[in-house]
């Protein structure tokens, strides 16, 4: 009675321990895949749009999206930088720490919040600062002293401003940060989103059809320079149940035929005591 109870109590032990290293091991990131309407969701289907949202304190967050059968069918990296101030100066040019650049989200620090703005065009932060998303343009044609614009050369990874007849120039002194989303390798069959929340978090839309041609269980990586996370997802279709890992089939199994064992003895034992 004593090794079943206690065979018992180990298994359910370990799994207690397992949860709690797998959350121990999450650190300063997390990542989760959500549906359009920004709801978490732990398996997705054939066909259909999902966000996946890393968060994470660090500059830099690479995810790896890996199917069934252990191939990366995704591999990014995006990046949150400050690329400097404004000297207030005309035709000023920054660079991106690493390109070529798929996507960008340019926001200067400004001293106002400039009228005729878009909500999602603004933030202001706890502390105070006003942050304007500046717009990209292919040229300055179009652009006068007021237009907040921007060209880039995303092969080089240059950005420029304008020079205040085409093109407004960035305030003096105002920081230019920017979150970009550069190539780590192959993408596979994936359809990359805008980045957004510059300062928060990092959150891109997929289309994963192409990724719901295989069964199973996709596992999605997030990593910083200090800390990652690994968590997996299952792709489903409809009127099918996902494929469940061996081990916890092995670990429940185990722990209903402890606890099982564990009653009969129990009952045998009543019955014992009664008869005498």
């Amino acid at each position: 009675m004593k090794i079943l109870t206690f065979l018992a109590l180990a298994v359910f032990a370990a799994l207690l321990c397992s949860c709690i290293v797998k959350l121990g091991n999450a650190g300063s990131i997390s990542v989760g895949i959500y549906d359009t309407e920004g709801l978490s969701k732990e398996s997705f289907s054939t066909g259909e749009n999902i966000r996946i949202i890393a968060e994470s304190s660090h500059t830099s967050i690479t995810i790896i999206v890996t199917d069934p059968d252990g191939i990366a069918v995704l591999n990014e990296t995006y990046e949150r930088a400050i690329l400097g101030s404004s000297i207030g100066e005309a035709d000023q040019i920054f660079s991106f720490g690493k390109h070529p650049i798929f996507s960008e989200s340019i926001w200067i620090n400004e001293t106002s919040i400039p009228e005729g703005m878009e909500e999602d065009e603004i933030e202001v932060t706890e502390s105070g600062d006003i942050w304007v998303r500046w717009q990209r343009v292919e040229v300055f044609f179009e652009s006068d002293g007021n237009s907040r614009h921007y060209i880039i050369d995303r092969d080089s990874g240059q950005v420029q401003f304008g020079d205040g007849v085409n093109g407004m120039i960035p305030p003096t002194g105002g920081e230019i940060k920017t979150t970009y989303r550069t190539g780590a390798g192959e993408e596979g069959a994936v359809v990359a989103g805008e980045v957004r929340n510059l300062l928060t978090s990092i959150a891109y839309d997929k289309t994963l059809s192409g990724l719901t041609t295989k069964l199973g269980w996709y596992t999605v990586e997030a990593s910083s320079p200090v800390d990652e996370v690994r968590k997996n997802y299952a792709c489903v279709y409809f009127h099918t149940i996902p494929e469940i890992p061996v081990g916890t089939i092995t670990a429940v199994t185990a722990m209903l035929l402890g606890l099982s064992l564990y009653g009969l003895v129990q009952r045998k034992k009543l019955r014992y005591s009664k008869l005498n």
